[in-house]
């Protein structure tokens, strides 16, 4: 079976990586988005798959968090990797799955 996700599944994926984080780091999305400079409607709009920011939005975004950039995407690409690895067709499928704490760090 091959496994392409498509570009909802990237952002779903991009919005729960964010998600975890925040809650990691004990962080309201109003605190986020004052250290990132994001507004809070559209940090909730992309926790939720809602949106698709630019690279720049999620440099801003990472910042907040406390993290890299490249980190914040290499999660992204750890999820897609268990979504392949589990044979789910999309995200929407891995609701159970989540990183491990040194993932997220």
């Amino acid at each position: 079976m091959s496994f392409a996700p498509d570009y909802d599944d990237l952002y779903a994926c991009l919005g729960r990586v964010i998600i975890q984080r925040r809650k990691k780091i004990d962080m309201t999305q109003t605190e986020l988005a004052t250290k990132s400079g994001v507004d809070r409607s559209f940090i909730s709009d992309l926790e939720r798959g809602k949106r698709h920011p630019s690279f720049g939005t999620v440099n801003k975004i990472a910042t907040g968090l406390n993290m890299r950039y490249s980190r914040l995407v290499k999660q992204c690409e750890i999820y897609l990797q268990e979504a392949k690895e589990s044979g789910a067709a999309n995200l929407q499928n891995m609701t159970n799955m989540s990183p491990t704490s040194e993932e997220i760090a």
